[in-house]
């Protein structure tokens, strides 16, 4: 889901227009799931004629028009999709007045990931600005599509491809502890639930400054500088010298995969040993490896390398981890 501010008039015309020629452009925003003999294939539509929802909110109150705008931001997020209709996304253009709008755009996770909602609005921005001013569209056909890399991949990833990567994850998660066990207010329940809560915090400026400079030392990334003061602190608390933290990656590791709408993004389980009391810098030299080589490794899937451990499933906690550091 993502939501932009929009100042100025809209031409919602040219924005329909954009809009449209990014599903022509994208086969994925065309696609719906079925199932057949069990197993989910892709269906694309040749074509699919795309509206987008006009809310006007100008003639209300100002209280009036917050209050729907945030019912439309709370509906857009909580959306439901059906995997075997399309379109498998929603765009709503509200207008609050004359020269203040909200565009609002929720995609399903099975054709989009954070790096696709960026290719979309860049290429929407794009297009838009060339429409409104008369022009066609600069943008160059792309040489895939989603669908043509999901083939490649489960054509490639078999055979030895699969045992390398396999084996490195079942070697460096073996014998890893099962659960996270942190001095938690409650205990954990038989089931978990999806009730969440956001804590906001700022690091100050000079802090951020000092682990940026810290990083460079290091030769390494911020991610990895702040992964690893994540990890001593999980280490800390669960009082365990091995800790498995699960992180996020793009997993586009192809250039050809950079200009796609697709599901690409994959998880990794980091398991970082100190059982020999290494200083902080030895430490940011260590994650900074076991990255590397998860990295390397990423191409299979979180759930075949849970399969491939032999796991036993719990319905209270995630498998092999139970922290996501993004």
């Amino acid at each position: 889901f993502r939501g932009f501010r929009l100042t100025g008039e809209v031409d919602v015309s040219c924005l329909t227009r954009a809009t449209q020629t990014i599903i022509e452009r994208h086969s994925i925003l065309r696609t719906k799931f079925n199932l057949i003999d069990g197993l989910p294939v892709q269906e694309i539509a040749t074509s699919l004629p795309f509206e987008i929802s006009v809310v006007d909110l100008r003639n209300l109150a100002r209280a009036e028009r917050k209050s729907q705008l945030e019912n439309s931001l709370e509906e857009l997020q909580n959306r439901n999709f059906d995997l075997t209709q399309t379109p498998l996304f929603e765009m709503r253009l509200i207008y609050l007045d004359s020269q203040e709008h909200y565009l609002l755009v929720t995609m399903h996770h099975i054709i989009s990931d954070d790096w696709s909602m960026q290719v979309f609005f860049k290429e929407l921005s794009i297009l838009y600005q060339a429409f409104y001013s008369g022009q066609s569209s600069p943008l160059s056909p792309l040489p895939i599509q989603y669908s043509d890399y999901a083939h490649w991949q489960r054509q490639w990833l078999t055979g030895e491809v699969l045992s390398t990567q396999l084996n490195y994850w079942e070697k460096q998660l073996i014998s890893a502890p099962p659960l996270l066990d942190l001095p938690t207010d409650f205990s954990r329940t038989s089931e978990g639930n999806f009730e969440a809560g956001i804590v906001p915090i700022e690091i100050d400026l000079c802090i951020t400054q000092g682990l940026k400079n810290l990083s460079k030392r290091s030769q390494t990334t911020l991610f990895i500088t702040l992964l690893t003061a994540f990890t001593v602190l999980l280490s800390r608390y669960s009082n365990t010298k091995d800790v498995v933290v699960g992180t996020g990656i793009a997993n586009r590791n192809r250039v050809i995969t950079e200009q796609l709408i697709g599901f690409f993004v994959s998880v990794l389980a980091l398991r970082v040993q100190l059982p020999d009391n290494p200083t902080f810098l030895e430490l940011v030299q260590r994650v900074h490896q076991t990255a590397l080589d998860g990295y390397a490794h990423g191409d299979v899937s979180f759930d075949r390398v849970v399969e491939r451990l032999n796991i036993e499933r719990h319905p209270s906690h995630n498998p092999i981890f139970q922290v996501l550091f993004l």
